[in-house]
């Protein structure tokens, strides 16, 4: 994973916001000037201050206060429907897109600002700047449109989290990083806890609040490792357990039991649910974690591999893509003392045996021949490069393999085959998935 860096955002926003937000209306009937003032000083002053050429200081109230009117705006733009509604407005296909533009650049950016000293202080008032507009956002509107576009920064606010210097040194301190995460998460529980019980239904905000806490567990998983023992002992190094726990249950619920809201939805709105579950799918993967109280991550994605294609019930089936990411998951579980990563390897294996052979079989398969296999080869053989250098010999062997046959798919070989029906057997020895837990038995599909 390349290093993430909270980078020239100010630059960005100001050439696709600056330019069309004047003429519009704030949603929550601000004054319109004030805020747009509040929003250009801050951009003059976040400038400098990300090219390390003037100093930010945390004591500065005039500091603070424009990084708080530069964040508010950027999360408030996207909600001025009188704008945004037209679509032969070019500007505001422009506006519609920059949420996802600023996450683009957080990923893939620099800034100078990191390689000075106020730069963890810059971050932190940005961090919790930009949670404390998302929540007064979220928290105080009820519209739909508000509410889907408002919640666009969420997953930038996860990216955030995991910014590094140069150096590959977290930029965050510990305790404000694990502040901004708690926030983070006890806002998406909030949203997705309404949302999956469709009351009211809110699919937008919940997409992207899970792809939030996604990042957030990315990036916390990619900075702890980089943390000293001194920081570690001072924590905390993790979410609080029950604001964790809840999360990880209101992901596994929803992947596994489709809401009573589907009943006698049609084919298409189905197909819109499985896109948001596969969000689901997604976070849950990121947490990386075996089991946290009565939940199980890991499980969760188990039976999101075995369970049979072909169900009665549309909503219960699970789509390629989203198996895909189960597996994906599955394999980057942590390797604790637990966790039986031999059965995780052999479930991992039965797939991709299945996944070849459809990608062989692509041209007599109807809807298949549009479905990106080499993509998702190549997301599959990154992830299970951790197994390939594994201290379990079972799983570094079904990795090695696995990983030659996604090699060979990526580059669009049709006869690569995965067929290790021996190796993968072996591996089946325990049908718990986690050692002494009799719930955690993994139910295998007749042949």
């Amino acid at each position: 994973m390349s290093p993430r860096h909270f980078a020239g955002a100010s630059l960005l926003v100001a050439a696709l916001v600056g330019m069309v937000f004047l003429p519009s209306a704030l949603a929550q009937g601000d004054d319109l000037k004030t805020a747009y003032a509040k929003y250009q000083k801050g951009r003059g002053m976040l400038g400098p201050w990300m090219a390390g050429t003037k100093d930010y200081e945390k004591g500065n109230k005039e500091h603070r206060d424009a990084v708080e009117g530069y964040t508010r705006f950027v999360v408030f733009g996207n909600t001025y429907r009188n704008r945004l509604v037209p679509k032969q407005d070019p500007t505001a296909e422009k506006l519609l897109t920059l949420a996802d533009e600023i996450t683009r650049d957080l990923e893939k950016g620099m800034i100078k600002a990191f390689e000075m000293p106020y730069g963890p202080d810059l971050l932190m008032a940005f961090e919790k700047s930009l949670l404390k507009s998302c929540k007064e956002l979220l928290d105080g509107n009820t519209d739909q449109y508000t509410r889907l576009n408002g919640s666009r920064a969420l997953p930038a606010l996860g990216i955030g989290l995991g910014s590094r210097t140069k150096d590959n040194k977290a930029v965050l301190d510990l305790k404000g990083q694990m502040e901004v995460a708690t926030g983070l998460t006890s806002l998406a529980n909030d949203i997705s806890a309404k949302a999956f019980a469709g009351n009211p239904r809110d699919d937008g905000a919940a997409l992207y609040a899970m792809r939030g806490v996604k990042e957030m567990y990315r990036s916390l998983a990619a900075t702890l490792p980089l943390r000293t023992d001194r920081e570690k002992k001072a924590g905390p190094v993790s979410l609080p357990q029950d604001v964790e726990e809840k999360n990880l249950e209101l992901l596994a619920s929803f992947v596994l039991s489709p809401p009573a809201y589907l009943s006698g939805a049609l084919p298409d709105e189905i197909q819109g649910y499985k896109l948001l579950r596969r969000e689901a799918i997604r976070a849950l993967a990121a947490n990386g974690k075996t089991k946290l109280g009565k939940t199980s991550p890991a499980l969760t994605l188990a039976k999101v591999l075995t369970r049979p294609r072909n169900q009665a019930n549309l909503a219960d089936s699970f789509r390629l893509d989203e198996q895909v990411d189960a597996a994906i998951g599955l394999a980057q579980i942590r390797l604790e003392k637990d966790f039986n990563s031999d059965l995780a390897a052999s479930l991992v294996g039965q797939f991709l045996t299945e996944y070849l052979a459809q990608y062989g079989d692509r041209a007599n398969a109807g809807e298949m021949k549009a479905f990106p296999f080499a993509y998702h080869a190549a997301r599959l053989n990154t992830a299970l490069s951790d197994w390939s250098a594994a201290p379990v010999p079972g799983v570094k062997l079904m990795a090695q393999k696995a990983r030659a046959c996604l090699s060979a798919m990526e580059k669009r070989d049709g006869t690569a085959q995965f067929q290790e029906a021996e190796l993968i057997q072996t591996l089946r020895k325990d049908d718990q998935l986690i050692k002494g837990d009799a719930a955690s038995k993994i139910e295998f599909p007749a042949n």
